[in-house]
């Protein structure tokens, strides 16, 4: 599904000009210029041209005139025409389009204050149209293979906020890697499969909140491409199963609800706050952990298993 602000228009521009200026091919075009009139042989661009057309003979347009498909978004501020060719697999022409800074402003104009917290059944929020690993990464893959990348609500709720955020993945083919500080605290985020990156969120590194506000939209990390040789599904690759991604997150809150009461309340006593449904613990509960109950937290739900570390 393309972007509904990607539109598509005509253009024409002078093959001698140093400067490719490209100018809509509207209704009534021809009146304003001499290019497509005969006066186009006044043109000093022409009669300098080297070697000059002589045999131009009839024509009753600029043989150097040249027209072309173009495209540009039509809610950027700055309307930047782009060669049709050049947009076949852009993020505009799949559902990546979705995490365009300009698209999610005009769509979704009002700032996210947070994730919902887990509700009386131990629910997170979790979209259907992605896919998530077991270490609390998710992607949502599109045409072409176009893939985003980030952390899911249940991570924006343990975190609660984050103080810096470290992008350290280059443009390769790699596991892409993020990351969280929070507290003193360092949690690496490593996506089980390699991929193809692309580009990453670097307003994250000034504006780190996001991934706890918009963790599934404008809190992604990595953007990129599944490598074109593999033909497995998200669930062949080591995916949860959409058919049970929800128990699969209702367990892992009554694992981090056994996690406090276990481990941290046998350090800490009752100084951490739990929801009072008997669900997940309090947002930001990692400010409330020691460095060695929070290496056991990132040891228990967020680090890698052998296989998955390839």
């Amino acid at each position: 599904m393309q972007c509904p602000f990607l539109k598509q228009t005509k253009v024409r521009y002078c093959e001698l000009s140093p400067i490719r200026k490209m100018l809509a091919d509207t209704d009534g075009f021809e009146q304003y210029e001499r290019c497509s009139t005969a006066q186009y042989r006044e043109c000093p661009l022409l009669q300098n041209a080297d070697p000059y057309p002589h045999d131009l003979g009839n024509e009753d347009h600029c043989p150097r005139l040249r027209s072309a498909m173009v495209q540009y978004c039509d809610t950027a501020g700055v309307r930047k025409l782009v060669p049709y060719h050049d947009c076949l697999l852009s993020r505009c022409q799949t559902d990546a389009h979705l995490y365009c800074p300009v698209y999610r402003q005009r769509v979704h104009p009002k700032e996210r204050v947070g994730v919902e917290p887990p509700n009386a059944n131990g629910e997170v929020h979790m979209p259907a149209h992605i896919s998530y690993w077991p270490n609390h990464m998710w992607m949502h893959e599109a045409e072409y293979g176009v893939c985003h990348i980030g952390v899911d609500a249940f991570v924006a709720c343990v975190l609660g906020s984050i103080d810096e955020v470290k992008l350290i993945s280059p443009r390769t083919l790699t596991q892409p890697t993020a990351v969280l500080s929070v507290h003193g605290h360092e949690f690496r985020f490593v996506f089980p499969e390699r991929i193809e990156i692309t580009g990453s969120n670097v307003h994250l590194l000034t504006h780190p909140e996001e991934i706890v506000k918009d963790p599934y939209g404008g809190g992604w990390l990595y953007e990129g491409r599944v490598r074109q040789a593999e033909s497995r599904t998200p669930v062949e690759r080591g995916a949860i199963d959409d058919m049970e991604n929800r128990d699969w997150m209702r367990h892992e809150v009554d694992r981090l609800d056994r996690f406090v009461r276990d481990t941290v309340h046998a350090s800490k006593g009752s100084s951490v706050e739990l929801a009072t449904d008997g669900g997940l613990p309090v947002s930001g509960l990692v400010r409330h952990l020691g460095r060695d109950e929070g290496l056991e937290l990132i040891r228990e739900f967020f680090t890698l298993s052998p296989q998955e570390a390839k």
